[in-house]
Formats: structure tokens, C-alpha cells, sequence
């Protein structure tokens, strides 16, 4: 497919916009987002979803967040198109619709694990793309990390001028 990088940053932006508004919004003197990545083998895959039926490794990159958390309810509506927590003047709710659609395209999987007050783990499960082995490897070094070609995403909450 065409455009599947920026599919693929679609959701992970739509993500990581949900955890910035999540920590500003829930009032944690120290903000703290992680973004993690690794390698998942059939055996700790999730039960449910296509993900879990692939015989194959598969990539996980989860979303940590310390902001307000989700209760039972909104968990089980985030998905929904339009639905959102947020003021009107602060969203339209697509976001995580959005996430959903594209990993489920990618025949993938996205989890959610949240508590009020405790944060949220967002997790997305997808497997190997055509020709592509997914291994175990080493994290990258400072050297690797500042490499040409590289692209690194940073989300600040300060509008530029």
C-alpha cells in the first residue's frame, strides 16, 4: 500500500495527542509520556483480534501516559467516531476512531489498559510487513539515534511562531 508510513503516523500522532492532553488535563505536577517498542511472540499476544491468530512475531509500541486515566464507560466508548471527553472547542473525538480503523487495516490490534488517576497504556499490536523480519535488536546508540535519515517526532504543548 501507498502511504502506509503515513498511515502509520497518523496513529501514533493521534495517540500521542491523547497522552499530552491526558497529563495536561489531569494535573500531574510531573508530565511524563513514554513510547516503547518491542518484539511480541505469538505466545503473548492478546487472546481476541487478528493479531493473536498470527503465527508470526509481531511489533508492539505502547503509549504510557501518567495523566488522568480512563473510567469503565469511556473506555468502552473511545473508539466510537465522534465520541470525546474533551469541550467542544477541543476536539471533534476522531482520534482514536482513527487509530482503530488503521490498525485494524494493517490486520493489527490496539489495547488499552487505564484506571482514573493512574494513567493509560495505549498498546498497538501489528505484524510484519511483507519481507520484513521481526527481531529482537539491540536499542540504539546515541551514534545510531543522531544518524542522517533518522526522524525523530517531538510534541510540544507551546504554540509556534
Amino acid at each position: 500500500m501507498n502511504g502506509d508510513h503515513g498511515l502509520l503516523q497518523q496513529v501514533f500522532l493521534n495517540m500521542l495527542i491523547n497522552a499530552r492532553d491526558a497529563v495536561l488535563d489531569g494535573g500531574t505536577e510531573a508530565p511524563d509520556i513514554h513510547i516503547d517498542a518491542r518484539t511480541v511472540q505469538p505466545s503473548e499476544l492478546p487472546e481476541a483480534g487478528d493479531v493473536a491468530a498470527n503465527e508470526e512475531a509481531c511489533v508492539e509500541i505502547a503509549i504510557t501516559d501518567n495523566g488522568m486515566g480512563m473510567d469503565h464507560e469511556t473506555q468502552r466508548r473511545m473508539f466510537e467516531p465522534f465520541y470525546t471527553t474533551k469541550p467542544v472547542d477541543r476536539g471533534t473525538g476522531l482520534g482514536l476512531s482513527t487509530v482503530y480503523g488503521i490498525v485494524t487495516l494493517f490486520q493489527g490490534r490496539v489495547t488499552c489498559d487505564s484506571k482514573p488517576g493512574s494513567g493509560t497504556t495505549f498498546r498497538v499490536y501489528l505484524p510484519p510487513g511483507e519481507d520484513q523480519d521481526v527481531t529482537e535488536k539491540q536499542p540504539p546508540t546515541p551514534e545510531t539515534v543522531s544518524a542522517p535519515g533518522c526522524t525523530v517526532l517531538i510534541i510540544d504543548d507551546e504554540h509556534c511562531a
